[in-house]
């Protein structure tokens, strides 16, 4: 009697201890799932990275050389990484061509995503090198008050910011 509801209990709970872990698996699975309308986008190519109009481009547009850039703000060695291009763009400024690709993964994700899509907005005004470069000089600092701060420092029309950023058009 007392061994089989002890079973019972452990077989109970061990099911409980598998459905969640399921659950949280099928829940991080889906934030990594693409969206409906890209799930089916036919594969332009399995040797390159597309590059997009959306995607912000420095650099001669007619460069022997693209550098696809893939890279999250608060990324240390981005940060290197992107005083690196700078110079290698202006040393050969008809050499090279950076196109930037959003790629917000440094933990916690969400702070990234907010970084990445406030940078969308700058592009918006048409200045996304410029907060770019904001957001890696002050990159311990990514706050919700860094994002703003940036946005004034690169000239951005502040109301048209905000409205941008809150209601996560760039997103």
């Amino acid at each position: 009697g007392g061994k089989f509801i002890l079973l019972f209990f452990l077989l109970i709970v061990t099911v409980g201890v598998l459905w969640t872990w399921n659950v949280r698996q099928n829940n991080e699975r889906a934030r990594w799932t693409p969206a409906k309308e890209t799930q089916n986008a036919p594969i332009i190519s399995l040797t390159k990275p597309a590059i997009l109009v959306s995607d912000p481009v420095q650099g001669s547009p007619d460069a022997p050389l693209t550098i696809v850039e893939f890279a999250d703000f608060r990324c240390p060695h981005c940060a290197e990484t992107a005083q690196e291009l700078q110079k290698l763009l202006i040393n050969n400024p008809d050499k090279i061509r950076l196109v930037w690709k959003d790629f917000p993964i440094i933990p916690p994700r969400e702070e990234s995503f907010r970084a990445h899509t406030a940078a969308r907005c700058a592009q918006t005004q048409g200045k996304f090198w410029e907060y770019h470069n904001s957001l890696f000089t002050n990159q311990n600092t990514i706050t919700s008050d860094q994002l703003t701060a940036s946005a004034r420092e690169t000239g951005l029309q502040m109301d048209a910011f905000s409205l941008c950023l809150n209601n996560g058009t760039t997103k």
